[in-house]
């Protein structure tokens, strides 16, 4: 688990870091206002607007190539698909699935290169079930997973519940404190790593 800003290259040095990566798993923040507490809470000025972070999603993952999954409200998932788009991505899936049990959204698998078939109709499942589901059917045990928006650690704890290797990295120090404490309640223990992927940190 890693603090780190998508505008500063953090996603690219742990791709480099911890890769391969086989499998992108991604829930970003909806709306402008939800990036804005968490920049606060991370001490971090934003200054860009909505549309802008979301370009930066669609280019973090720099050079990547296999399956990505991509979360992301109604009202902005189309948003968010343009700028995919405009990276080489390719969309292969899409439906509607619920956050939280609760709030509708859209769950994009957009491909960048080649990677294995993927068959399941996830239409109506809910996003605590769903990276479970995606991480089985597109990689094998051991393969990394990549989620570089890790909020909860939901992508997290099904990768590492079904044998596979977690790269995470969170904006806000506190949401990645809270979401480790999560994991290691549940017997799950992660590497927490410094604050700021771009200037090289240390391992803990």
């Amino acid at each position: 688990m890693a603090c780190g800003d998508l505008r500063t290259g953090a996603v690219a040095w742990l791709i480099q870091e911890f890769g391969p990566v086989h499998l992108i798993y991604v829930d970003p923040p909806w709306s402008g206002s939800v990036i804005s507490v968490f920049s606060r809470q991370a001490g971090v000025e934003r200054t860009e607007s909505f549309d802008e972070f979301l370009v930066q999603v669609a280019r973090a993952p720099l050079n990547f190539r296999g399956p990505a999954f991509f979360e992301m409200g109604k009202a902005k998932a189309h948003t968010l698909l343009a700028a995919l788009v405009d990276q080489g991505g390719v969309l292969t899936h899409e439906w509607t699935i619920t956050y939280d049990r609760d709030r509708p959204c859209r769950l994009m698998r957009v491909t960048f290169g080649p990677g294995r078939p993927f068959d399941c109709d996830l239409t109506g499942l809910d996003d605590a079930d769903t990276p479970r589901i995606v991480i089985e059917g597109q990689t094998d045990p051991g393969q990394v997973v990549l989620d570089y928006c890790a909020g909860r650690g939901c992508t997290a704890l099904a990768a590492v519940l079904t044998g596979r290797r977690s790269v995470n990295m969170e904006l806000c120090p506190d949401r990645a404190q809270a979401a480790l404490v999560a994991l290691e309640k549940k017997g799950l223990p992660l590497c927490k790593i410094g604050r700021n992927a771009k200037i090289h940190p240390r391992r803990a």
